[in-house]
């Protein structure tokens, strides 16, 4: 009789390790996003992903040799720049140019326009625009695109995927990587 109390506090102690064990979450670091190459073949994840500028796709494939398949085309009248990806979705930014002569001077007007497709292909999203310069992707995190246009020092942007805004965040300065939460510039 007295083994009964044993038997009942190990099958308690057992069932309340089950349920801490069952409780506990592990933390998942967000996901790394690289920068895909122009020309270029970048190893990201399983796959090798670059911008072919001389037609304007964005081109996976799984090996480093050959032309790969299109995985997206920029419209028509569209420049295509670089892409991020994490392995599994890409986001990606086409611009179009638009020429304004005023007497002998010729003004540009840049539209950019940012978009995310999975690496099968599906689910193609327009996710907005940004008038007046050619951005560039340099980083995402959470909720954003982080850009800049691509010359020198003119500034890093933080395009809200929720608000559809573009907001510059730090002057005289060029996006490098972003590494996690971690925007590297140069000034």
């Amino acid at each position: 009789m007295k083994k009964k109390p044993t038997r009942i506090l190990t099958l308690m102690l057992c069932f309340m390790a089950g349920l801490m064990f069952l409780g506990f979450t592990a933390k998942a670091d967000a996901a790394e996003y690289k920068q895909s190459g122009i020309y270029s073949k970048t190893k990201i994840g399983k796959y090798y992903i670059w911008t072919d500028s001389s037609d304007n796709t964005l081109r996976i494939s799984k090996k480093k040799t050959g032309n790969g398949s299109v995985l997206a085309t920029a419209a028509s009248g569209h420049q295509m720049l670089i892409a991020m990806s994490d392995g599994s979705t890409v986001y990606y930014s086409e611009y179009k140019e638009e020429q304004e002569k005023v007497g002998d001077t010729t003004n540009y007007k840049y539209t950019s326009y940012f978009y995310r497709i999975k690496i099968n292909k599906k689910g193609k999203t327009y996710l907005g625009s940004v008038s007046d310069a050619a951005m560039r992707l340099v980083g995402v995190y959470g909720n954003n695109l982080y850009t800049d246009t691509g010359k020198e020092y003119s500034g890093v942007y933080r395009f809200n995927l929720s608000t559809k805004k573009s907001k510059k965040i730090i002057n005289n300065a060029v996006g490098a990587h972003c590494n996690g939460k971690y925007l590297i510039t140069y000034v």
